[in-house]
């Protein structure tokens, strides 16, 4: 489990972190190259927008799978660069933690 602290808005956010809130069902806002996008869990599932516009497709997690979440965080991809390689980069940046 990665070390939980205060986090600040704006502070960076760590793949381990995502990774952490993903598993527990959070939804989560954070903004990456001065957008703000959004992950979102509903009944159909989860998916990535920014505002109004959806940008992945829904998709379900398994918390017992790291395989199958790494997979899905390698695919799902912003301005061409996958979430995985964006928060292992800390260059997501918090936002809202539902």
């Amino acid at each position: 489990m990665p070390e939980i602290k205060k986090h600040l808005l704006d502070d960076p956010f760590s793949y381990e972190l995502l990774v952490f809130y993903l598993k527990q069902g959070r939804e989560i806002e954070f903004k990456y190259d001065g957008v703000e996008y959004f992950i979102s869990h509903e009944s159909k599932g989860r998916a990535v927008w920014q505002g109004k516009i959806q940008l992945s497709d829904f998709f379900y997690i398994n918390s017992d799978d790291e395989k199958q979440l790494t997979l899905l965080l390698n695919t799902i991809k912003i301005e061409n660069k996958s979430l995985k390689t964006i928060f292992q980069n800390h260059k997501a940046f918090i936002g809202t933690i539902f």
